[in-house]
């Protein structure tokens, strides 16, 4: 059995689920969840989850100095990252959640320093080792960023072998 998945987990418990560390892990907390209506598949699943941004990302040393703006793959990393959680379930060992492709990608406006990115996704489609995942990032209630996001989702210890 793996780590129960429940609201209100910050990221240090969030690590136990996710292989994803500083500076790639874009989940602060989790906010909300719901399990879809089979608990035989991950279809219906959605997570709601936070990322606090500040101005010592990683990123911003280069993207932009003059006006430090989320690079949209980022944004796009995050969304996968809570597809990931959306898709997990106690039962699952740690897994990964690899991306195959991105459809629709849209980055409707920039997040800064000082956000709060809101992350929510959900499973629309599951098979076998693929999911289907429909996600959005939204700061103070705006839509940002959005993409559906397809990955194969892999236990950790097959992953790294």
């Amino acid at each position: 059995m793996g780590v129960p998945l429940e609201p209100g987990m910050r990221a240090d418990q969030i690590q136990k689920i996710l292989p994803h560390r500083y500076p790639f892990c874009f989940v602060d907390r989790l906010l909300e969840r719901e399990l879809g209506p089979d608990p035989k598949s991950r279809e219906g699943s959605k997570i709601v989850a936070l990322k606090n941004v500040t101005i010592n990302e990683h990123f911003f040393t280069g993207h932009f100095p003059h006006r430090p703006v989320v690079p949209g793959v980022i944004l796009i990393e995050a969304m996968a990252q809570a597809g990931a959680l959306a898709a997990y379930r106690s039962e699952d060992p740690q897994m990964d959640v690899s991306i195959a492709f991105i459809k629709g990608a849209k980055f409707r406006a920039p997040v800064q320093p000082g956000d709060a990115m809101i992350i929510k996704a959900e499973i629309v489609r599951d098979r076998k080792r693929m999911i289907l995942m429909d996600c959005y990032v939204e700061v103070d209630d705006v839509r940002v960023a959005e993409a559906e996001i397809m990955a194969y989702v892999t236990p950790i210890d097959q992953f790294l072998n």
